[in-house]
């Protein structure tokens, strides 16, 4: 699973419009990925309509990839934020 947050940071670095809320610091990061957008409502609407699991708590949308995940599911929420 550290893998595919790793993976969320560097798309996070990649996209100026999204912003990681999640520390950096793998020792510092739980099992959850907080990213603000632009328009968190319209994100979640992306990923509700897309069937991924997700919440939007304090203005930020939140995933949480498990060890079953592919990095290709990963890449496609991400997508979509």
């Amino acid at each position: 699973m550290r893998s595919l947050a790793d993976r969320a940071v560097a798309f996070a670095d990649a996209h100026p419009a999204i912003s990681l809320v999640t520390p950096r610091d793998p020792s510092k990061r739980a099992g959850l990925l907080a990213f603000r957008t632009a328009d968190p409502q319209a994100s979640s609407v992306r990923l509700a309509d897309a069937k991924v699991a997700h919440a939007v708590r304090e203005g930020c949308v939140r995933i949480a990839p498990h060890f079953y995940n592919t990095p290709d599911e990963l890449d496609a929420a991400l997508a979509l934020l």
